[in-house]
């Protein structure tokens, strides 16, 4: 019944659906994995942006305090800066602080979301600073991953969670004071 039914609607049947999903699975990534993210760069400009060492990407300050401190990433081993990009992120500015001074490879292979679409590669692009070295490429690929993003967010969480501990522990004060400058407001004339 379901099958004369698809076929009515849609034309085919479910067998149909199922061969076409697996010309797609074929075609597509790993369940669970975000398709490759490539940054088009010209090659004009890639040739004249400087070699940065990996030790200056990795001492980048990764709290991004000020708009002046630069917060850098890479990915295929160029160099981007993606401060002006921070407070844009889709998935928020603390989630793109803990990739501070790594390889956006991991990232871009586990959240799938950066995978379906160029949006990713189109907003990377214009942000690129620099390259790294051939073995410094290859030790920041190697130098990101789930285990580093894991303890870096697990840290982040860490301090989140001590700032509102912080506040719920303290408010009781700051409605005392509340309090005493309304009092002294309404003695005061």
């Amino acid at each position: 019944l379901v099958d004369e039914l698809l076929e009515r609607i849609f034309g085919k049947s479910r067998d149909d659906d199922d061969d076409d999903a697996d010309e797609d699975d074929a075609e597509e990534f790993t369940p669970g994995r975000g398709k490759p993210v490539h940054v088009p760069l010209d090659p004009e400009i890639l040739a004249s942006l400087p070699v940065i060492p990996l030790s200056q990407v990795q001492n980048s300050p990764s709290s991004h305090r000020s708009p002046d401190d630069p917060l850098l990433v890479t990915h295929e081993g160029i160099v981007y800066d993606v401060s002006s990009f921070a407070a844009h992120h889709p998935g928020g500015r603390d989630l793109l602080l803990t990739a501070g001074g790594l390889d956006l490879s991991h990232f871009f292979r586990n959240y799938a979301v950066h995978g379906r679409s160029d949006k990713a590669a189109r907003w990377l692009a214009p942000l690129a600073v620099g390259k790294l070295s051939d073995a410094d490429r290859r030790a920041a690929e190697a130098g990101a991953t789930a285990a580093v993003h894991v303890e870096r967010r697990h840290r982040w969480l860490t301090r989140a969670r001590r700032r509102i501990v912080w506040v719920a522990a303290t408010l009781p004060l700051w409605m005392t004071v509340r309090t005493c400058v309304r009092w002294v407001g309404w003695w005061v004339p």
